[in-house]
């Protein structure tokens, strides 16, 4: 049983399952997102690299960068309830915050009806500090 550092701990009860992970539903909950979340992100990258950069596709980069701040934020989430630590609580709630700018980016885009081009992705990556 390792001491943790997070300043937030949840209602569940630290280390009952195993001395091993602190919260073990919170923890075991992630599973399954970082499994959707990863296999789609994949699923992206090959459209992407299957059918090159055209602009008809530039909507998989946009995609692929949501899936994978989901996949950031389900092994930050996984590990974070796993062990407590503040380190882990920093990528638990970091990609909560860059996803939720991402989405209204998309949502922007997708409402005003703009097009998108490779430069559009890239200035919208540049907006999210990614650079």
């Amino acid at each position: 049983m390792a001491t943790h550092s997070a300043n937030i701990d949840w209602c569940e009860a630290n280390y009952a399952v195993t001395p091993f992970v602190a919260e073990w539903m919170n923890t075991c909950s992630m599973i399954p997102g970082i499994a959707c979340t990863g296999a789609e992100c994949l699923r992206c990258i090959t459209t992407l690299r299957r059918h090159g950069g055209s602009s008809a596709k530039q909507s998989f980069v946009y995609a692929a960068i949501a899936y994978g701040l989901s996949l950031w934020l389900s092994v930050g989430s996984f590990m974070f309830h796993a062990t407590l630590q503040r380190a882990w609580q920093v990528h638990d709630e970091l990609p909560m915050l860059y996803l939720g700018v991402w989405t209204a980016i998309c949502v922007y885009r997708r409402v005003h009806g703009t097009p998108v081009t490779p430069a559009d992705v890239r200035d919208d990556v540049t907006t999210l500090g990614c650079t």
